[in-house]
């Protein structure tokens, strides 16, 4: 079998379109060119129709008659191979740079002693737009808490050239995700702002 393609960052490609299916790569409403991570619009017979009795959501859906946006973030490679980088809704927009959730995730999931991470991007008024807030899971074991955010800070200002806004180090299980293991960031969101995490005793160390 022919072994995956995986570009400089790490992401697996899922190969090219199937016949008859379109991938377009959308900035700001328009198409761009390869290497350039947009939105993944699809073109296929497969595609829905729309919402039921909701046009105005069923008009968001739709780029074109018949492309649909994915809500998905990607791009296509120079030989049309297909690659995701996360959701166009968990996007962190810090001092006008786009910052991706997965990537955050990549470096913070190889420090030592990190279970799962998640980046979130929290606007707090300021000129510089969101802040990028990251959460650990980490084990209980009397590991050096301090050590370890030394450690995610050095890594992902090495990797993005900017200091996280905070680090929250959270006890097993709190990050929530789906049935199939994908990171719910709106939900964790949530659940960060309304104080859930800390009345549930689920932030060990920040």
């Amino acid at each position: 079998s022919t072994p995956p393609k995986i570009d400089g960052r790490g992401h697996v490609s899922l190969g090219r379109p199937f016949p008859h299916i379109a991938i377009t790569i959308l900035q700001d409403g328009q198409p761009v060119g390869a290497g350039e991570i947009g939105e993944i619009a699809i073109q296929s017979i497969a595609n829905t129709r729309g919402y039921l009795n909701n046009a105005a959501a069923t008009a968001q859906l739709f780029w074109q008659d018949g492309i649909i946006r994915s809500g998905d973030l990607g791009y296509l490679d120079e030989e049309g191979y297909l690659y995701i980088v996360g959701r166009k809704k968990n996007i962190i927009i810090h001092a006008g740079h786009n910052v991706y959730p997965q990537e955050v995730e990549e470096v913070v999931n190889g420090v030592e002693n990190v279970r799962y991470s998640a980046a979130l991007g929290i606007d707090r008024g300021g000129i510089e737009g969101e802040q990028v807030m990251i959460f650990a899971e980490v084990r209980e074991d009397g590991t050096d808490f301090a050590e370890i955010v030394i450690e995610i800070v050095q890594a992902f200002n090495g990797r993005f050239g900017f200091r996280p806004a905070r680090v929250y180090l959270v006890a097993p299980k709190t990050i929530p995700m789906t049935y199939n293991g994908k990171l719910q960031h709106q939900r964790l969101k949530t659940q960060f702002l309304d104080g859930l995490l800390k009345e549930n005793g689920r932030i060990l160390f920040s």
